[in-house]
């Protein structure tokens, strides 16, 4: 579509958006394309108007519009950077271990907390609240010296196969630093940790 002020260009180029109105809906300014310098306003129903996404999985090129009042502007996301494990949403973070002597097993996670700031990571162990798991560290930091990687929810794949039983729920253990039980404790404090998905990966949800 051309410009509606001069007749140049294509008004494809920049959606900059301005405002936005219960009644009406938002108001967009659109840039030509092709040398015109004008700008038509279009509106845009809200978002209420368009059709409920219902399908199972998302598309691949899934993306929303993103927008800020303060720069009056607005941009396409993709959703995969919002997910779980996108860069606006990560999963795996590196910290300084500082000078905690944790021990990491091949194939295997370490139940740990940090007990207070400026501390060394710890491993957890379920014999007070104090002392139960934030996270689990899942190795150390190929890139950086002293720095362990950790992760508190989601799927984990190891490269290879791990050594828990598929289908088991693991818990801190009560007596053990940085242990795991698949046994389900009858008394004290019960934190459950991960669920064996296969034979290489995990689903972890750290329980309060």
């Amino acid at each position: 579509m051309s410009c509606s002020k001069c007749s140049k260009g294509m008004n494809t180029r920049g959606l900059d958006t301005r405002s936005y109105n219960s009644t009406a809906g938002y108001h967009s300014t659109l840039k030509s394309e092709g040398g015109c310098n004008c700008e038509s306003t279009t509106r845009v129903s809200k978002w209420t108007a368009l059709p409920l996404y219902s399908k199972i999985e998302l598309p691949g090129d899934l993306d929303v519009i993103a927008g800020s009042n303060e720069e009056g502007k607005a941009w396409r996301l993709p959703v995969t950077r919002l997910l779980a494990g996108g860069e606006f949403n990560k999963l795996q973070y590196s910290i300084d271990k500082k000078a905690s002597k944790i021990e990491l097993n091949p194939d295997q996670v370490t139940p740990a907390f940090i007990p207070g700031p400026n501390s060394s990571v710890e491993e957890a162990v379920a014999d007070t609240e104090a002392n139960k798991a934030q996270f689990l560290v899942i190795g150390n930091d190929a890139n950086t010296k002293n720095n362990v990687i950790i992760q508190s929810s989601g799927f984990l794949v190891f490269p290879r196969t791990h050594t828990y039983q598929v289908g088991k729920t693991y818990y801190l253990h009560q007596t053990e630093k940085g242990g795991l039980t698949s046994v389900k404790p009858t008394s004290g404090i019960v934190q459950p940790l991960f669920t064996v998905v296969d034979e290489l990966t995990i689903n972890i949800n750290i329980g309060v």
